[in-house]
């Protein structure tokens, strides 16, 4: 009865020691188990895990797990800062962009504006010397009528060397007023016929000029002619 005492109280002996030391390890690893579930679900918490154990491997693994968490909850705060400083600065750029796309779209509307507003001008110009281009032309085309009409009845040599001045100069203001036209934009061609001698497209020049006394023609092609729709122009050109 003795030796049966002896080994129930050697087993109750040895079941308590295997509970207290199952409890020393059970109860850390149910801190760790608990206080990684609450900062897995709970990132942003301050709260460290707590434990109250001996200063063992247990102790160990939860300051370096708080240690982890105070880093990653530095990280996260820190990041959490640029994205919304990043946001804020996209924001800016979004209002800045459409902004410029407003000042574009408005410069654009005034472009269009000042263009239509300068074609509406060069018209206005250009209309403006035709008009008086042509007036004057024909002005000039009567006069030359006039200075004709007067050298074909007139018989003394002074006053016929006048009017052919007069006509002279008369035909260079001709010339200058369709070099107006020209310039204007329009056409006052004569439109001759038939072809044109050489030479006297190069005669019209020379009569178009101011120091026409100076020019001489000295020989050309006989039978070179040029045709009647290029002569005007050409007795022009020839003249400038």
């Amino acid at each position: 009865e003795l030796s049966i005492a002896l080994l129930g109280g050697c087993f109750l002996l040895a079941v308590g020691v295997s509970t207290a030391v199952a409890r020393t390890l059970t109860q850390p690893l149910a801190v760790l188990r608990i206080g990684a579930a609450r900062l897995a679900e709970d990132p942003d918490s301050a709260e460290p895990v707590r434990y109250t154990g001996r200063n063992d491997e247990f102790a160990q693994v939860v300051r370096s797990m708080n240690s982890l968490h105070g880093k990653l909850a530095g990280l996260h705060q820190d990041l959490g800062g640029r994205v919304e400083s990043l946001t804020d600065e996209r924001s800016k750029l979004i209002t800045g962009r459409e902004a410029l796309v407003a000042q574009r779209a408005e410069l654009q509307k005034d472009a269009t504006e000042l263009a239509t507003q300068l074609e509406q001008l060069r018209n206005t110009v250009n209309h403006t010397f035709v008009n008086l281009s042509l007036r004057t032309l024909g002005l000039v085309e009567r006069q030359l009528g006039v200075i004709e009409g007067l050298e074909e009845r007139e018989q003394d040599p002074e006053r016929l060397a006048t009017l052919f001045k007069l006509d002279h100069m008369a035909t260079v203001m001709r010339r200058h007023s369709e070099n107006m036209l020209v310039l204007a934009g329009a056409e006052h061609g004569h439109g001759h016929a038939g072809p044109i001698p050489l030479v006297d497209v190069a005669r019209a020049a020379v009569s178009e000029i101011e120091r026409y006394e100076r020019v001489t023609i000295q020989s050309l092609p006989p039978h070179a002619q040029i045709a009647g729709f290029a002569a005007d122009d050409l007795s022009h050109l020839l003249a400038e």
